[in-house]
């Protein structure tokens, strides 16, 4: 099979004595396209209908926002570190301990070494050397890779003052890109309908909704932002004849992501259940619903691991075994419960072995407003004999966390 793109017009097929112009028998023409944009159906009024073509207005697990300028922001509270390594020192009264960093610790704030049950109270904080008091019964002390954990300020009774803990938001932004796909037919071919399925144009108009939202899917996956400078919103072309031309691309959830673990190829149950969510970090709310983007490949690994931990089913019909294995889209571990989504665009020979996990309800699809996705008809020259369309959208993805409920697996086997 074979395909072929054109920036011309489409065109009636060249004369022959034996065409037949209009044939009737076999209607229908079947489109193969790269599955459904399973990405994007998740998006709130973004479905689209197989039969139709047509985009469906309805709810869906990732929201939509709407944004007033090219370049957005995106705001999220980090959570104040609850958590020390110590790198050198073993007590605290006099020479102090040595941690790893000291963001967030207050003077006054209690710490607990919860390998060996002590406790002690940070008094003087310099650079990144803690001192203070032990407290309890047993002399505070730890060795370097401890972690301590923070509690709160005890402080005097009828004290004037309490620890003041203010925070700042963090920010960063995102880039929407501006994309547009048309396509266009002669007046003359438009008039006739010399292929099986009738009008060619109406199906052409189908086909570019299907092939523009697949593209899209791949952005909000893969794509990455023009820039990082603080002041430039766009890169410029690089090539002769388009120097002069500025672009804006948009940031897709790998780029967003603030968590990323090499699985190094040890890709069996254990590490999925266990090992993979303590390196998903520790704001997960694990009642929120997490997908998994994944392959076909990594989809038939995982039901491979499942079957030989699990029960097989089977069904008998006239006894003869009519149905035998198992078959599951959703994996309970000892964090968040994964829902896996096998995606055409994670078959690609470099993605296939990785996934890309996030939760919904934490981003969302931005669009400029009244520039979501919309056709624009009959925007040919007046000049010219013939029709073109295309559509166009202006979008991109928010992240509400700084990408923190966002992982990035890679090197799965």
């Amino acid at each position: 099979m074979s395909y072929s793109g054109s920036t011309s017009m489409l065109g009636i097929a060249d004369p022959a004595i034996n065409q037949n112009e209009k044939r009737d028998v076999g209607s229908e023409i079947r489109y193969l396209a790269y599955g459904m944009a399973s990405l994007s159906a998740l998006i709130e009024g973004l479905i689209l209908d197989s039969k139709t073509g047509e985009i469906k207005k309805t709810g869906g697990l990732i929201k939509k926002d709407t944004v007033e300028n090219m370049r957005y922001e995106n705001f999220s509270r980090p959570a104040r570190p609850m958590r020390y390594t110590v790198t050198s020192g073993t007590e605290i009264t006099s020479s102090g301990v040595v941690l790893t960093h000291v963001n967030g610790l207050s003077v006054r704030q209690s710490l607990y070494n919860p390998r060996n049950k002590t406790a002690c109270r940070v008094e003087v904080i310099s650079t990144l050397t803690v001192t203070g008091a032990s407290v309890g019964a047993t002399t505070f002390s730890c060795q370097a890779g401890d972690e301590l954990e923070a509690g709160p300020c005890p402080i005097p009774e009828g004290s004037g003052t309490s620890i003041v803990m203010n925070g700042n938001d963090d920010h960063s932004f995102n880039i929407l890109e501006y994309i547009r796909s048309g396509i266009s037919i002669s007046d003359l071919a438009k008039a006739m309908t010399p292929l099986a399925g009738g009008d060619r144009f109406a199906r052409e108009r189908k086909y570019l909704l299907n092939e523009f939202i697949a593209r899209i899917d791949r952005a909000m996956i893969f794509g990455k932002k023009t820039t990082n400078s603080a002041t430039l919103n766009y890169t410029a072309g690089a090539q002769t004849g388009f120097t002069t031309e500025k672009f804006f691309t948009t940031d897709g959830l790998i780029a967003i992501a603030g968590n990323s673990w090499d699985m190094n190829g040890a890709f069996t149950l254990e590490t999925l259940q266990t090992t993979l969510p303590q390196n998903m970090g520790d704001v997960i709310n694990e009642n929120d619903p997490m997908i998994a983007l994944c392959s076909n490949e990594f989809y038939g690994k995982l039901q491979t691991e499942i079957r030989k931990s699990g029960m097989h089913y089977n069904t008998e019909k006239e006894g003869i075994l009519d149905k035998f294995g198992i078959k599951t889209t959703k994996l309970v571990t000892d964090g968040p419960e994964l829902t896996f989504m096998k995606h055409s665009a994670m078959n690609n020979a470099g993605a296939k072995n990785q996934l890309v996990i996030f939760a919904p309800s934490n981003v969302s699809y931005c669009h400029l407003k009244d520039h979501d996705i919309k056709p624009r008809t009959s925007i040919q020259d007046n000049k010219t004999l013939g029709q073109e369309d295309e559509l166009v959208a202006c979008f991109g993805m928010r992240t509400y966390d700084a990408g923190q409920t966002i992982t990035y697996v890679t090197n799965c086997y």
